[in-house]
């Protein structure tokens, strides 16, 4: 048995005694990001070995068992700030647990790809027969979804997944340029996870997010987002963080706006 599957059997046997990250929907680096187990209705991502993916963006789909799109993640890049700051061994292991996702959804699978041109749409070959954008499947270990950088594989795009697009545009975020590692967000219906979108750092005043086919026509959905002011790699009260309500139209498409405010409200779901 590997040395990383060793420590997560060990995590959840021993889970009170490990002092790694418990909290939902935290996004970290650690050489045992494994410890960052819930319990059985979370949802666990752990990403080994993308170093050579660092500065691709990176999809991570949750797809039902009727091959149906229920959750994407985006990840802008991995934080090799980050990385060094929390003394990884730069296999890039990285760690984005989404709360209540397993209990929810039924044989739920978890496929990653690298989105090479940023376009939101999964194509695994050029169409000559070579591979265009990597990909992975997850294998799932004592819970936990495990994806290695180094071992890509293919999988079929899903049959199915919601027609609509979230877009939020961040203005007046200039104070954040210097001083914070990394801005995240989560997208939930209900009590639901359906996206979430990280970018390694804010080096813009203005910038956009976007969580492509994961909105249904004109449904609500609550935005908690947070940027990491104190910048050590996770969410905490000490960082600036906000909480949003949207709702979808007709197509099922939400194009928001957020300005820079100094208040801040407390996240549920990081």
């Amino acid at each position: 048995m590997s040395t990383h599957r060793i420590a997560l059997l060990l995590c959840t046997l021993l889970l009170s005694a490990c002092t790694a990250v418990t909290d939902p929907g935290r996004f970290s680096f650690d050489d045992e990001p494994t410890c960052l187990l819930q319990d059985e209705s979370d949802l666990v991502v752990v990403l080994y070995n993308f170093t050579e993916f660092e500065s691709e963006q990176l999809h991570i789909l949750g797809v039902d068992g009727t091959n149906t799109l229920v959750f994407r993640g985006v990840v802008d890049e991995l934080d090799t700030d980050g990385v060094s700051l929390y003394g990884s061994d730069n296999a890039f292991r990285l760690c984005l647990t989404v709360p209540e996702l397993r209990e929810r959804h039924a044989d739920l699978s978890i496929n990653v790809y690298a989105d090479l041109n940023e376009d939101g749409v999964f194509q695994p070959t050029d169409g000559a027969g070579g591979i265009l954008e990597p990909s992975w499947r997850a294998t799932f270990f004592e819970g936990v979804a495990e994806v290695f950088g180094d071992e890509t594989g293919t999988f079929d795009r899903p049959d199915a997944a919601p027609p609509g697009n979230f877009r939020i545009t961040m203005d007046g975020m200039g104070t954040h340029v210097f001083g914070t590692q990394h801005l995240a967000a989560m997208l939930v219906e209900g009590e639901t996870p359906v996206g979430y979108h990280r970018i390694h750092d804010v080096d813009m005043e203005s910038f956009s997010l976007t969580i492509p086919t994961v909105l249904a026509p004109n449904t609500t959905y609550l935005l908690e987002f947070y940027a990491d002011a104190n910048e050590n790699g996770i969410y905490d009260p000490e960082d600036h963080s906000w909480s949003r309500e949207y709702t979808s139209d007709d197509t099922g498409n939400i194009d928001a706006t957020f300005d820079h405010v100094g208040t801040f409200d407390p996240l549920t779901f990081f």
